[in-house]
């Protein structure tokens, strides 16, 4: 067994006056069980495992991550990518931002940065995302705009006018950087501008468009989102009626969770997504509905849980219901919010995964401890 299991089953390392021996206890089993799945598990499994042992301080799980950013095999970079996100610890971040920066990253990295920085952004990485604006690549640019829509950053209107003068842009960019514009409280000239876009004829322009008119209550933005609910673009006209659905509107709420329910996984996915976007007592509404039907597929129900990672509201429906779901997915998902929410409340809920049968579970449930109490312990690096 590894020398860090050791290490972490000596009480020397801990720090008991910031909490209890029922703490330190499951600290140290999260740490056992991340440990025996970095030596035996799968690959896949592997990197996850490394992801809570280097968030207890273990360099050469970190060092792993670091240098699976460089495996041919994409779907293994995107797992040690996601990984280094996920760390509690600035090193992470930083070490993102810095290779990121360099000559060396496959396009493909860059791909797949900004895409996780679009759906869980991280408030700590603003420059990065100001950088990545600026990349050659389009599909980049796009999505580092999207993150740019939930950071946090003092200057973010500045600094995305900066962009909007300097060279040329595609519709859609031009698109999506007005629409942070609005979300800034921005709204004169961006709604004029978005209005062009949604009169525009391109699909994903108008997509943007519907989006932005959600954010903005006025008769101009409701008429535009009752044109965009009929425009033939599937995607247009979802993202218009997630855009009604979140000022009210009945009908487009019941369409919302019919699409859900119902569509092919791309379309559902997205629209559960949507939700992250809406109101909490709409957004509350819409996962109730859901949550009551016998049936829900585990694609859109996992978007649904992920996206109460941002609502503002009281999650404790989601969590019963996930938690206490048949599917792996749905589960690992509901175990990811308690974590990603810091939910200390729900520690006792998360902590019988740790015994699960699947890996996959087991870790999970592990660096979920790590986010709840993790904290009030160090590891003595040069025991």
């Amino acid at each position: 067994m590894r020398i860090f299991i050791g290490l972490w089953l000596s009480l020397s390392c801990l720090q008991p006056a910031l909490a209890g021996e029922f703490e330190q206890r499951i600290t140290r089993k999260a740490v056992v069980i991340a440990a025996q799945i970095y030596d035996h598990g799968d690959y896949f499994d592997k990197i996850a495992a490394a992801t809570v042992l280097a968030d207890a301080g273990d360099k050469g799980a970190f060092q792993f991550l670091v240098e699976n950013l460089d495996n041919d095999d994409w779907t293994v970079l995107r797992s040690a990518l996601d990984g280094l996100l996920a760390l509690d610890l600035p090193d992470g971040a930083d070490l993102l931002q810095r290779y990121a920066a360099d000559a060396k990253p496959k396009g493909v990295f860059l791909k797949f940065l900004s895409e996780s920085l679009a759906s869980r952004p991280h408030a700590e990485m603003g420059e990065l995302v100001f950088a990545l604006i600026n990349a050659d690549d389009v599909w980049v640019q796009r999505h580092a705009l999207q993150a740019l829509l939930d950071m946090p950053i003092d200057d973010k209107a500045d600094r995305v006018r900066e962009f909007l003068e300097d060279g040329e842009h595609t519709t859609n960019t031009l698109a999506y950087a007005n629409l942070v514009l609005l979300s800034t409280g921005d709204l004169e000239e961006p709604l004029e501008k978005l209005t062009t876009y949604a009169d525009s004829g391109q699909n994903e322009a108008q997509e943007i468009a519907a989006v932005g008119f959600g954010m903005v209550d006025s008769e101009q933005t409701k008429e535009w989102l009752d044109i965009l609910r009929d425009d033939n673009g599937e995607r247009v006209k979802l993202a218009a009626t997630a855009s009604a659905a979140a000022r009210g509107d009945d009908d487009a709420i019941a369409r919302i969770v019919h699409i859900i329910a119902a569509s092919d996984s791309m379309h559902g996915n997205v629209a559960a997504a949507a939700l992250r976007r809406m109101p909490p007592d709409i957004a509350l509404e819409i996962s109730r509905r859901l949550m009551s039907l016998r049936k829900l597929r585990p694609d859109p129900s996992s978007r649904l849980i992920e996206a109460w990672g941002w609502i503002d509201a009281d999650p404790k429906e989601i969590y019963e219901w996930s938690l206490g779901s048949a599917h792996r997915d749905v589960q690992l998902q509901g175990i990811w919010l308690v974590g990603h929410r810091r939910d200390l409340a729900y520690l006792e809920n998360i902590i019988p995964f740790l015994d699960a049968e699947e890996d996959a579970i087991q870790v999970m449930a592990a660096w979920a401890v790590m986010r709840l109490i993790g904290e009030h312990f160090s590891v003595d690096r040069e025991a």
